[in-house]
């Protein structure tokens, strides 16, 4: 069911609802290059929605709720963490690629910004950061003793990951002590 609002001189929606599901939308992310938007929830599929045509395409089903989705910066590739595990969806080929373990429960995603590197958060006992180096394959774990990291954001020059947890606390980490330095300049 689509029901939002469109005039001619501005295709994107003014207001409304884009679509009704019969399970809850746990996470959603807009494109930065197109204004389309990405979103997943209890029903186990990474949506794409195209505010143009109107039309929502499944990229994937995952093996449990999509509790996050997020776009790399060029637009082309769409992250989800879903049943512990992390995928990469590439929007033009459409192919997804498992990128392993997040945590069974991985409330959020973030692209460095050069799009090389993805971060999720854990709030698994230990609470858990993960960094893949997307070129690589290559995956990196920081285990801590903070409490439930439910947020996470790259610094502008990708050398930083912030995390918020449900301790109140915000964690600060320096890529440089997760990366051999010699791939530092490959995460950015």
């Amino acid at each position: 069911e689509v029901s939002a609002q469109f005039n001619q001189s501005n295709p994107l929606p003014k207001s409304g609802i884009i679509g009704r599901f019969p399970k809850a939308v746990r996470s959603l992310d807009v494109s930065p290059v197109d204004n389309t938007i990405v979103f997943g929830g209890d029903d186990c599929l990474i949506r794409h929605w195209n505010p143009l045509s109107g039309a929502t395409t499944i990229l994937s089903e995952c093996e449990g709720p999509v509790l996050s989705v997020a776009f790399s910066p060029n637009g082309v590739l769409v992250a989800a963490a879903s049943a512990g595990r992390g995928w990469i969806v590439d929007l033009q080929s459409q192919e997804v690629t498992p990128l392993g373990r997040t945590g069974k429960q991985s409330p959020s995603l973030a692209f460095s910004p050069g799009g090389k590197s993805l971060a999720s958060t854990s709030v698994d006992s230990p609470c858990e950061i993960h960094v893949w180096n997307l070129q690589t394959g290559g995956t990196r774990v920081l285990k801590g003793a903070w409490k439930g990291p439910t947020s996470i954001s790259f610094s502008p020059d990708g050398r930083t990951i912030a995390a918020a947890g449900s301790d109140l606390g915000i964690l600060e980490v320096d890529v440089v002590g997760l990366v051999d330095l010699r791939d530092l300049a490959k995460l950015a």
